[in-house]
């Protein structure tokens, strides 16, 4: 696909930082390759994982993830990101049940969660989760759902 050269920037001006969202699969992981020039010493490629998908719904579909954007991207994930959700129907359970499976797959594979994400509106009753809380602001358009 067509990207702009934009992209590129961060790359060559080390006081820039980006995020790119590459779509969660080997298909989106093929991008990476674009970049093959580049030193990626400082980039981080963080695993979002949401276990009502299909695609990372189980540890051995999450391993078998990581091993697909690892081999199509040429570039190691280096920490999981625990997105469990169901939209607006989200419940703090939810987010636990995501962290379980996201936990043993952190413990086979040594990487870090080093974020959970929860809608802003889930209550958390007290409960701990690993990584870094980012609470999110959920904008959808209500046609869609």
């Amino acid at each position: 696909p067509y990207i702009s050269s934009k992209i590129y920037k961060p790359f060559r001006d080390t006081t820039k930082k980006a995020i790119f969202d590459l779509g969660g699969n080997d298909q989106g992981a093929k991008l990476l390759r674009q970049f093959d020039d580049f030193s990626k010493k400082d980039v981080e490629l963080l695993l979002v994982v949401n276990i009502y998908r299909y695609e990372t719904n189980s540890v051995h579909n999450i391993l078998k993830l990581i091993n697909k954007i690892e081999g199509m991207g040429g570039i190691r994930v280096t920490g999981l990101v625990n997105n469990s959700n169901l939209l607006k129907d989200t419940t703090v359970q939810n987010v636990l049940d995501g962290q379980k499976i996201i936990k043993e797959v952190s413990e086979l594979t040594g990487l870090p969660i080093v974020y959970t994400t929860i809608w802003e509106d889930v209550d958390l009753e007290g409960n701990e989760f690993l990584g870094e809380l980012l609470r999110l602001k959920l904008y959808l358009r209500k046609d869609w759902l």
